[in-house]
């Protein structure tokens, strides 16, 4: 299975403004209904990594797991992050 839109420069700019667009709600949900501090947080079908990044930054998790079906969609470590993110 993969991305409807297909893995194109096209379909990656549609996803980061996808992201753009929803994160400040997602992050508003986040924050009223996660667990502070949780030690894992997971994104299930994180495309390119946009969502895994804000979900890491709002609930503080010791650790951020994205996880698709595109192996060029995976979120990539990032160790300057807060929350580790993989």
């Amino acid at each position: 299975m993969c991305y409807a839109f297909g893995d194109s420069a096209v379909a990656a700019e549609r996803l980061a403004l996808v992201a753009q667009v929803f994160e400040g709600p997602s992050r508003t949900f986040w924050c009223s209904f996660a667990p502070a501090g949780p030690r894992l947080a997971l994104d299930l079908g994180c495309g390119p990594g946009h969502t895994t990044r804000a979900l890491a930054q709002s609930v503080g998790a010791t650790q951020t797991v994205g996880m698709g079906l595109a192996v060029r969609s995976a979120a990539p470590r990032n160790s300057a992050e807060e929350s580790p993110i993989s």
